[in-house]
Parts: structure tokens; sequence; C-alpha cells
């Protein structure tokens, strides 16, 4: 187990090795919520005309919906041929915990994410089906992690797109004061 000064130098290597790009990141977030056309950068504009063209919200949109229409599928592929039928076992049990509201609702986020800032994420987590002695189902869950550029740290050697490489991962949380007193 990893001691807190430790971990603490781990955070602060993978936050100072992308920090500019998540600086970034949180510019292009609050420009394309938030100020496309700030009045500050109009007033200093030589344009007669002072509408607004949204054309970042419109092509964002076609983005997620191209997205939607066409989500990643998960393929389990067998590494003896003779067990197809496990592979195809567990496409199934995936897909079935794929389905529940807070996986779409967390892709759906990690999404827009990546489509405004180029980065998103969600954590995968188990969980029991039910509270009953003696039950060890467990199945897969997907929580949301909102502004992943600014709270998800990734370890700095991890060199994939989709950081499966990555040793360690930290992710900042917020709480309010009662929320962390009530943790």
């Amino acid at each position: 187990m990893l001691e807190l000064d430790e971990l603490k130098k781990l955070h602060d290597k993978a936050y100072n090795s992308g920090q500019v790009t998540r600086e970034n990141a949180s510019d292009d977030l609050v420009f394309y919520y938030v100020t496309q056309w700030d009045d500050n950068l109009i007033e200093d504009s030589n344009l007669l005309f002072r509408g607004e063209f949204n054309v970042l919200r419109k092509a964002g949109r076609q983005i997620m919906g191209d997205l939607q229409a066409n989500p990643v599928q998960v393929d389990f592929k067998p590494e003896d041929d003779a067990r197809e039928d496990g592979a195809e076992l567990l496409d199934g049990l995936y897909r079935q915990d794929d389905r529940l509201n807070t996986s779409i609702e967390s892709y759906m986020y990690a999404a827009q994410d990546a489509v405004v800032a180029g980065f998103g994420a969600w954590e995968l987590y188990t969980e029991y089906c039910s509270n009953r002695v003696g039950d060890n189902r467990q199945v897969i869950r997907r929580r949301n992690l909102s502004e992943a550029a600014n709270t998800v740290f990734w370890d700095p050697n991890a060199k994939r797109l989709d950081k499966s490489d990555a040793k360690y991962v930290s992710c900042l949380t917020a709480y309010s004061e009662d929320g962390y007193k009530d943790l």
C-alpha cells in the first residue's frame, strides 16, 4: 500500500505532465458553451455584421448524433477457438449491463466532453446484484466523470490513446463541506 506522500508525488507527476493540454481543453469547454461570441471580442472586431454564427454547436451536435448512431461496441474474442460460446456469453453479459441508464449517461457525457475538449472519461466499478445473503453475482456499472479534462490525471508514461497502458490514474471529486462530512 502506498503512503500519502507517495500518492501525492504520483499525482503531481500526472498533473504536471498534461497541464497545458488540460488548460487548453478547459478553455475549449468555456468557449464552446459560453463565450463563442463574447461582447469584448465583438467590440474589437471590424465586422459590420454583429450576428452569431453558431457553427461549433452545429458541428458538435452532428458529431454527437453520429456517435449515438454508431456506438463503440465491445467484442470478446476467445484465446482458444473452441471456446467461442464463452465469448458470446461474455458479449451478452456485457451488453446487458451496458444498457442501464447510468452507462448510457456516462457514455453521453464522456463523448460530449471528448468532442468539445478532446478528453472524456467514465469509471468502471462493480456492485452486487442484491442484498440477499449468499448472492455473489456482480454487475458492471459506469460512473460519469464530469469535466474529465480537469479532474482525471493519467500516468504520464501511458502512451495509448485509450490509456489502457496506464499504471495509475487519479480522479479528483469535488464535495461541498456537508458532502465531505457525510463521506
